[in-house]
């Protein structure tokens, strides 16, 4: 990874034509798009002091004849006090849509998850295949 990281600041610096062609294929093959929260939906309120959160993911991409194949790991975390008697998990669904450059919803899917109350956060891999990448962006939510 950081390989791809300094070569795309050696690019970034050139001006030749051959090197923003090279820039446009790094960017085509390995950028990936915006990925973020929705306002309002980060976070679940549950039981009477304890919430389940996003928090945080981290996203790779790489190209595929189908198109742009995106990882995203998405991290939850339950936060505040878990009552003493609490059920092994807490079963919640969060959601990730692929939104256009207008904010047209392209692509939703739900996930069911059960969150440790012990160990107090989760992760989630997904893999999503873009098959025009070009402009779209990622939203991530917990369904109320």
């Amino acid at each position: 990874m950081t390989a791809f990281i300094l070569a795309a600041g050696v690019l970034t610096g050139c001006s030749t034509p051959a090197a923003k062609e090279r820039r446009a294929l790094f960017q085509q093959y390995f950028d990936c798009p915006e990925a973020g929260m929705v306002q309002g939906a980060a976070q679940k309120k549950w039981g009477d002091g304890a919430r389940i959160a996003l928090d945080g993911a981290r996203i790779s991409c790489r190209m595929h004849e189908d198109g742009k194949v995106v990882d995203l790991e998405v991290n939850f975390a339950l936060t505040g006090v878990v009552p003493a008697i609490a059920a092994p998990t807490v079963p919640f669904e969060y959601f990730v849509a692929v939104l256009d450059a207008q904010d047209v919803i392209l692509s939703r899917e739900s996930f069911q998850v059960a969150l440790d109350t012990k160990d107090k956060k989760h992760t989630e891999e997904i893999r999503i295949i873009l098959p025009k990448p070009d402009g779209v962006r990622l939203a991530l939510g917990i369904v109320p």
